[in-house]
């Protein structure tokens, strides 16, 4: 696969920057969710309508990453597995999402739990984001020698 240099950090910058984002967005349903069980429940909503963004965005990106990253994956060291798990991930993540949003909207439940589980979906997206990043970043590395290489023995001959 010939991946133009161009192509790479247009894929590179998206995904770093839609981290950066999503970040931003889990430091804010953090900070919430700890205010909340602190006992501000004047927050509570603000957590909700937050947590709700959070999730469609989160979505968002993960539909972009299935869309571009497969073929970027599938050059690196071991590669049809780490396609297999970003969907076999991505598939927990969305069931565990829809699970959240359904809480998110129920207004019966108590703020407490809900912020819980947005504590606890911002560790995990968080973690799974840092093994992304590892991962895509190390196969567009490893594109980027092997086209070097390549470029270097056409020369050579």
């Amino acid at each position: 696969m010939n991946l133009p240099v161009d192509m790479r950090a247009k894929l590179r910058g998206k995904l770093l920057a839609d981290h950066r984002e999503l970040r931003s967005k889990m430091g804010t349903l953090r900070a919430l969710a700890l205010t909340v069980m602190r006992g501000d429940e004047d927050l509570a909503r603000a957590l909700r309508l937050k947590g709700e963004e959070f999730n469609a965005r989160l979505l968002e990106h993960m539909n972009w990453e299935e869309e571009h990253l497969p073929p970027i994956l599938s050059r690196g060291e071991n590669g049809l597995e780490k396609i297999i798990d970003l969907r076999e991930e991505h598939a927990r993540q969305r069931e565990r999402l829809a699970d959240s949003l359904e809480q998110l909207r129920n207004s019966e439940i108590a703020s407490l739990p809900i912020a819980r589980e947005c504590l606890a979906l911002v560790r995990w997206v968080e973690t799974d984001m840092a093994i992304e990043e590892r991962d895509v970043l190390r196969a567009l590395d490893r594109i980027a020698s092997e086209e070097v290489e390549k470029t270097s023995v056409a020369a050579r001959n």
